[in-house]
């Protein structure tokens, strides 16, 4: 039999004594299919040391490398930082072997250093196949009767698998869920607290609320768990169900229930990437993504929602569902809450469910695991795929010692309230340096040897070749490269039609990729870090800003601030002439971002406040922004800086000051508005320093 296949997961296990691949499927008549595949070898490369050749290597620990589970070693070309090397191919029976085996190879005193080791075989079975998660891939496959039964899903043994280009996306089944828990005192306690209600709500838009009965709820659990079965959904959506899992599988196991929610009726657990995993399904928690969203301070559903631009008032806190689940009155608002929670986080999936899956395809990691990664992990997913594609051996994630580099250039800014600034900004300035520089692990010279043509850093003297396009520049090149034909596209499709959105949402995928390399490059934990290539590139981009700052001052313009890749300048009457300097002279692209109708500068760096030409508000740094304030001290700060922005009357802003400080004195503001909030991801004891709210936190536990 032969089909085509959405990959919607997969995961690698132990099928008869061998590790094999499970590969979790929609096909394109919306059947869900589950490939099982056993051709996949588990392996890694070793290079050899000094003087000591790849056949001599496997000559002299064959023998001894068969008895720790070793099946064949042989000889690959591959490359090392962009140079030809011979590497030895090293097949093991097993993935738990692996580290035994390189212990026990390095003591032959052959080998040197271990390449491929720590990747997961999932992961090598689609380097292999050359297929990613979220995409489709046509397979041919046949029945086996050995193997697993499993009701939701047909089975079959795949025999070839190979990619298809295709962007449509099948229909899947899509399951929201709200948990509801309540604790007495304090935050709900799985060991005491019981989960009070559960709202779920399809893709289809039926919805169903199961409700604790007042005595225990395991009921309310089975019940869910056979929900799950009975709807068999692809997806499980939430917002800060990871912690929910966690609630719900401790509480099972205090009831005696069976959170038995997999499509192979496995329960749920926590991956080593963080993210809860469900068998068979796409768990994925949206507040991963509002938490890599730079416009929330804080991290509730209803500020994320807002932030994209849904309308919702949640009228009840988290520290109050206790009062009002127990009280008659009060409990059918909260479970109303609970059931709109639902239907707003499938709102929010209608608006970032496209970028979440273009995100899995180009990176290669499952929708559950992109999300939680950190947007270095999405980067090196990418730049893996792309070694992998040239031959380039993929070094392992070890510790480096970490040494401090100068980062971008920020300008001391000049205290007070201007009036028109304009924002001139370096559209993809990092990006754009890496590939003109050619800045790569790579293509890096280190000093004492041979370069004739080289580009050199402007402050030290960093060689970078020029005739071999490195792993990052070829990442950057196709990424940038796929977006301008994504968005060439664009132009000929209509904005209602459903290529359409898809494709926005690849061009923005491929636009958040590129833009991540430089802060990859820069970090300790990168399997690529070389500490030369991200200073070189923060030298080009301090090169290129004051070159801009020194044609913009002939041109008689003036700069009053400047953060790392833009520039805040008065008076913009020659700023077009600056911006044509800048692209022929420099070779970048600027832009002008916004212009300030009036903008307040305090004497710290990236603390600013500026009133836009449209009326809008743009606050950064200050405590209006920040998590860790009041919100009538937010609020009070906001009001003045309104204030001061539309009408620069002192007078009526320290009066608006007054009259706050009145009302608090004399009680007329809500007790909620004068609370700071502070997370604590540890007990109170655990603290050493016995900061305010760890010492608030160690009186309520003493109050219990």
């Amino acid at each position: 039999m032969k089909e085509k296949l959405w990959l919607l997961d997969l995961n690698s296990d132990l099928l008869f004594e061998k590790e094999v691949i499970f590969l979790w499927c929609v096909s394109e008549s919306g059947d869900r299919v589950l490939l099982v595949d056993d051709s996949i070898e588990n392996f890694f490369f070793l290079t050899t040391v000094e003087n000591v050749s790849p056949e001599e290597a496997i000559k002299a620990s064959l023998p001894e490398a068969r008895k720790y589970g070793v099946l064949k070693m042989e000889v690959c070309y591959k490359k090392l930082l962009g140079k030809p090397t011979k590497a030895v191919k090293v097949v093991a029976d097993k993935s738990e072997n692996v580290a035994r085996i390189i212990g026990k190879l390095e003591k032959l005193k052959v080998f040197q250093n271990a390449y491929e080791n720590d990747i997961r075989l999932s992961t090598r079975y689609l380097l292999e196949k050359g297929i990613t998660p979220s995409s489709w891939f046509e397979a041919e496959f046949e029945e086996d009767p050995k193997l697993p039964y499993i009701p939701s899903v047909k089975t079959f043994k795949a025999k070839s698998i190979k990619p298809v280009e295709e962007r449509s996306v099948p229909s899947l089944r899509i399951m929201v869920i709200h948990v509801l828990k309540v604790g007495e005192k304090g935050s709900p306690k799985p060991e005491y607290d019981p989960v009070v209600a559960i709202s779920i709500l399809t893709g289809e838009g039926n919805f169903k609320q199961l409700v604790y009965d007042g005595e225990d709820d395991k009921k309310l659990i089975e019940e869910f768990v056979n929900c799950v079965k009975s709807y068999d959904p692809d997806i499980i959506l939430g917002y800060g169900i990871t912690e929910d899992w966690s609630y719900l599988t401790e509480r099972s196991k205090r009831v005696g229930a069976l959170l038995e929610v997999g499509r192979n009726y496995a329960k749920p657990h926590t991956s080593v990437f963080g993210h809860i995993s469900i068998t068979g399904r796409i768990c994925i928690d949206l507040f991963h993504d509002a938490r890599d969203n730079p416009q929330l301070t804080e991290y509730t559903l209803d500020e994320y929602a807002r932030s994209l631009g849904l309308k919702v008032s949640f009228q009840i806190p988290e520290h109050k569902y206790h009062d009002y689940f127990s009280d008659s009155s009060k409990k059918e608002i909260l479970l109303k809450q609970s059931e709109d929670c639902t239907k707003l986080i499938y709102r929010i999936w209608n608006i970032v469910g496209d970028f979440v899956i273009q995100l899995s395809q180009l990176t290669g990691l499952p929708m559950d695991h992109v999300l939680t990664a950190s947007s270095g992990h999405r980067a090196e997913a990418y730049l893996i795929r792309e070694a992998y594609s040239i031959g380039e051996l993929i070094p392992p994630r070890i510790e480096k010692p970490y040494t401090s580099y100068t980062g971008g250039l920020v300008l001391q800014p000049q205290k007070g309230v201007y009036e028109k600034v304009s924002v001139l900004d370096f559209s993809s300035m990092y990006p754009n340096i890496m590939l003109k520089y050619n800045i790569s692990p790579d293509t890096y010279v280190p000093s004492g040897e041979h370069c004739d043509d080289c580009f050199i850093s402007p402050e030290s003297g960093h060689r970078f070749r020029k005739d071999y396009r490195g792993v990052y520049t070829r990442m950057l090149k196709n990424l940038l490269e796929a977006r301008k034909t994504v968005r060439e596209r664009l132009k000929s499709v209509k904005e209602d039609t459903v290529e359409y959105r898809i494709l926005n949402a690849r061009q923005k995928a491929l636009k958040i990729l590129a833009n991540t390399l430089y802060g990859y490059a820069g970090w300790i934990g990168a399997r690529w870090y070389l500490r030369e290539v991200a200073e070189s590139v923060a030298e080009w981009g301090r090169y290129t800003i004051r070159m801009a700052m020194d044609k913009a001052k002939q041109l008689g313009l003036k700069i009053i601030y400047g953060d790392t890749d833009s520039l805040f300048i008065i008076d913009g009457s020659k700023l077009e002439e600056l911006i044509k300097w800048i692209e022929e002279e420099l070779g970048m692209e600027a832009r002008i971002d916004k212009v300030y109708k009036r903008i307040l500068f305090t004497e710290a760096k990236k603390r600013y406040g500026g009133l836009l030409e449209d009326g809008s508000l743009e606050v950064v740094g200050l405590e209006v922004v920040r998590g860790d304030w009041a919100e009538i001290a937010k609020e009070t700060q906001l009001g003045v800086l309104k204030i001061m922005l539309e009408t620069m009357d002192t007078d009526k802003a320290a009066s608006y000051v007054r009259s706050i400080i009145s009302d608090a004195r004399n009680g007329k503001i809500e007790m909620e508005k004068l609370i700071i909030w502070k997370r604590m991801t540890k007990p109170p004891e655990a603290y050493e320093v016995r900061a305010p709210h760890v010492l608030a936190a160690l009186e309520l536990s003493k109050r219990g």
